[in-house]
């Protein structure tokens, strides 16, 4: 009786023991497999990261003119080395490049969804294009260092930069988007923004703005010729403001603060030989200092 419990003991430990290996070795192949399928995955994510988004330069020959039709892309026009487009997005093949006649032409496919695309101009002298134009569905517009005779832009939503830009007559049109302009000089500008704001900082300008929900700020900047601010629903900020002439009104309600001086629907101030500087708000403050 003895031996027979002596049999089952051995029995039962080589089962237990047989168990454990069986165990360890099904762990130990989960364990590659699971380090095999982590690898893999991490290669396909590396592999699809470094893969989704493409470049391509073109260095182009001299051109004289810019023009735009792209459904959707941030473009960046400004002063480089050289006549240059470089294209950064998923799918750049959707952007057609062509020069003709001294005409850069950029369009891209609006069937093909390409938001993240990014577009960077270039031009070898600050006075090598006189003319830019088109139009930008989706995406923001920024010019850098350039002088230009006329810039024509219209953008549906999107942002649009001014950055040390010289032009002689520009017209800006958006939809939706807020236009910043920064040590610049515009001497004819005609802007309108349906809903947007608009900032001018260091510069020198002739305007006639019309917004329809937004609020206008300005500072440590000059007013070169009559100039005049239509705003439908918003501010009116200037500070710094020069030793011109002033027409300003708003509904009742509404402040008008002038230098410091609090005025209600309408303030007035005439200086001889000095540009006029008309602002209506329908809704909205005016302040002025």
């Amino acid at each position: 009786m003895k031996r027979f419990y002596q049999i089952i003991g051995i029995i039962v430990v080589v089962s237990l023991g047989l168990l454990l290996i069986v165990k360890f070795n099904n762990s130990k192949q989960n364990m590659q497999e699971m380090h095999h399928e982590i690898t893999n995955s991490s290669f396909f994510s590396d592999h699809e990261h470094k893969h989704s988004v493409s470049s391509k330069t073109s260095n182009l020959k001299k051109f004289s003119k810019i023009k735009i039709k792209v459904n959707e892309a941030d473009i960046n026009i400004a002063k480089g080395d050289q006549f240059q487009v470089k294209v950064i997005g998923r799918n750049i093949k959707a952007v057609k490049i062509g020069v003709a006649n001294q005409e850069l032409t950029i369009a891209d496919d609006s069937q093909i969804s390409n938001d993240d695309c990014k577009l960077l101009i270039t031009v070898p002298a600050k006075n090598a294009v006189n003319k830019i134009s088109g139009s930008v569905n989706e995406g923001d517009v920024s010019l850098n260092d350039l002088s230009i005779a006329d810039i024509d832009l219209q953008m549906d939503d999107g942002d649009l930069s001014i950055n040390n830009i010289e032009a002689l007559k520009t017209s800006f049109t958006l939809d939706e988007g807020d236009i910043k302009i920064t040590n610049s000089t515009l001497k004819a500008d005609t802007s309108n923004c349906k809903d947007g704001d608009l900032t001018i900082f260091a510069s020198q300008f002739k305007t006639s703005v019309s917004l329809t929900d937004g609020d206008v700020s300005i500072s440590n900047s000059k007013i070169l010729d009559n100039s005049s601010f239509n705003l439908n629903d918003g501010n009116f900020q200037m500070s710094e403001a020069p030793m011109i002439s002033y027409l300003l009104s708003t509904n009742s309600g509404n402040e008008i603060n002038f230098r410091h001086n609090n005025y209600s629907g309408h303030f007035s101030k005439v200086r001889q030989h000095s540009p006029l500087l008309k602002v209506t708000c329908d809704n909205g403050d005016i302040n002025i200092n």
